[in-house]
């Protein structure tokens, strides 16, 4: 009888990666303010998924942030895969007051709503000074399904968008100005 001798070599393959250009942290709107929020989009792996952040949260989505980095663990659910990734939530300059009052005087007053939505989200939002700036929507995707140049002058702006032709999920709506971009996620049901 012959002695046989077998090899086994286990690979473990992890295909497991968030995607950098999708995962994104949005920076607090004024100095001392706790409005920052990281959003993340998970690619590969086995769903569910579990994170662990560094503040103790365990959602997907981290909000109402202060300044500073934060750092998740995501597991896929075979416990096999684990990628950690570090985001940094910034805030204004304290001496750069104006500014900070400006963003303030801004974001405080962006809102999109109703959110969760069914055919109609309206945009609103306070401009500081007349200034230009584009309003942009666009799927979880990236698909741009509005790209609109503005100029307004002091006071509200508000601007109501049909989704009634657009599938459920996740939209965000973005206003960039030359000083600042904000960010808000809307949820079509």
């Amino acid at each position: 009888m012959k002695n046989l001798t077998l090899s086994v070599l286990l690979i473990s393959l992890c295909f497991f990666a968030t995607a950098q250009t999708k995962s994104k942290a949005y920076n607090c709107s004024a100095y001392g303010a706790s409005d920052g929020w990281i959003d993340l989009h998970i690619v590969g792996g086995v769903a569910p998924y579990t994170f662990e952040w560094s503040n103790g949260a365990t959602d997907e989505d981290i909000h109402n942030l202060t300044s500073g980095r934060y750092t998740v663990t995501i597991h896929d659910a075979n416990k096999i895969c684990k990628i950690e990734v570090s985001f940094d939530v910034a805030q204004p300059d304290l001496n750069n007051s104006e500014q900070s009052k400006r963003q303030a005087s801004f974001t405080s007053r962006f809102e999109v709503y109703p959110n969760p939505a069914e055919d109609i989200a309206t945009i609103n939002f306070y401009a500081y000074e007349g200034a230009a700036f584009s309003l942009r929507v666009y799927d979880i995707n990236g698909r741009i399904l509005l790209n609109e140049n503005q100029i307004q002058n002091n006071g509200d702006y508000i601007r109501s968008i049909d989704f009634s032709n657009q599938p459920k999920g996740f939209y965000f709506v973005e206003v960039v100005s030359e000083k600042e971009t904000l960010t808000k996620r809307l949820i079509v049901q």
